[in-house]
């Protein structure tokens, strides 16, 4: 569970541009006052940052089979 607020629209512009022009993750998290671990979570999964993920497990068992049993 994420324990900070989520970035805003600027900052994660900042970021992209940051990290274009080749900086660390680190210096851009100083940069943008942000921890570098933010960063880096962003960095790794750019078109799914703060989208919720589904969880749960995949049933291996059709709703044919479901219905059949």
């Amino acid at each position: 569970m994420p324990k900070g607020k989520l970035l805003i629209d600027f900052e994660l512009g900042q970021i992209a541009a940051y990290a274009e022009s080749g900086m660390s993750e680190r210096e851009i998290a100083r940069h943008i006052n942000r921890s570098h671990n933010v960063v880096i979570h962003f960095l790794k999964n750019l078109g799914n940052y703060s989208k919720k993920h589904p969880g749960g497990w995949v049933s291996t068992v059709t709703n044919r089979e479901k219905t059949n049993y």
